[in-house]
């Protein structure tokens, strides 16, 4: 019996004919732990007249030929997912997101610590702070890595909120009209959202009822676009749990919390939630300034593995 899947012991009296469609059903319901339902709901009439014959919901229901689902990232991200990096202000945590949105886009076939990239393509990130920092961010990641073409990443900087319908709507339209005049309608891999908080305009992040609104955005966007949503969102005044309700943290397939020590250049990432993989792990990333000349004199910071200077990182599109 897999992970998730329910007892299905044989009440006394039940036919041969129950029994057998209990057999069809025994794969068929309650899809693997991590991975809602909803999602999986089959439209199999021979599972669902076998569901009626002994009780079970229809909407427990799924496809007996259930596959597992595809990852995004390697022991981390699941593709269609939604999910979060959080941190204190000044953690690191958008250098950290900007770096992943761009190996994706950018066809790497590792991220940090080695993770392979199982799937590149467009991104798109929806930035709610401004696009010059991001710009320059993006400019310092392409130096670091020595790449100099143009790949499928599309900054967004539409002020959006996510608890206005009109609001959505016009972000739901712009992002269609880009699939289909910039991408050739084929689907973006991600989508970013930062910061969670910009986009809740005039919200109470400790309401249940507003980020539940905030959730089921996401949701449509993850399921019109056949995408992955990774938000960017703050921690509490404790430091170590998002900021806001707890209903972030329930709806989330993964939890990425980003620290570091005012001024230092290393920082940690812990994994504080991946329902699809084991979680609890740390791991190092340091954030490197890169020099971008006559571009902007200050240069901008770039995150970065942490690695003995004789160790090669992995390399990628257009080189490490």
């Amino acid at each position: 019996m897999g992970i998730g899947q329910p007892e299905l012991a044989h009440a006394d009296g039940e036919s041969e004919q129950q029994i057998a469609y209990r057999d069809l059903l025994v794969d068929a319901v309650a899809g693997p732990e991590g991975i809602p339902i909803e999602e999986h709901i089959a439209r199999d009439k021979p599972a669902l007249r076998a569901a009626k014959q002994i009780g079970v919901p229809e909407f427990a229901v799924i496809k007996e030929n259930f596959t597992p689902p595809k990852t995004l990232v390697s022991s981390t991200i699941i593709e269609n997912s939604l999910g979060f990096f959080f941190g204190a202000p000044g953690s690191g945590k958008t250098f950290v997101c900007t770096s992943l949105a761009l190996s994706i886009a950018y066809g790497m076939k590792h991220w940090l610590w080695g993770t392979i990239i199982e799937r590149s393509g467009p991104v798109i990130y929806i930035s709610t702070e401004g696009t010059t920092d991001v710009r320059f961010r993006i400019e310092a990641w392409k130096k670091h890595h020595k790449i100099k073409k143009r790949a499928p990443f599309y900054l967004l900087d539409e002020t959006v909120n996510f608890l206005d319908p009109i609001s959505v709507n016009m972000l739901m339209e712009s992002t269609k009209e880009l699939i289909q005049t910039k991408l050739g309608g084929e689907m973006p891999v991600a989508i970013f959202v930062d910061t969670v908080s910009r986009t809740i305009a005039g919200a109470d992040e400790n309401n249940q009822k507003d980020m539940t609104k905030f959730i089921e955005v996401c949701d449509k966007i993850r399921r019109v676009f056949k995408t992955t949503v990774i938000g960017v969102h703050h921690t509490g005044r404790q430091g170590e749990t998002m900021r806001g309700s707890t209903v972030l943290d329930g709806a989330a397939d993964w939890l990425m919390l980003v620290s570091r020590e005012k001024g230092e250049e290393q920082g940690i990432v812990r994994a504080e939630k991946i329902k699809a993989f084991r979680d609890g792990w740390e791991k190092p990333f340091l954030l490197k300034q890169i020099d971008l000349d006559d571009l902007w004199e200050e240069g901008s910071l770039v995150a970065t593995d942490i690695r003995p200077e004789n160790e090669t990182a992995p390399t990628g599109f257009g080189g490490a």
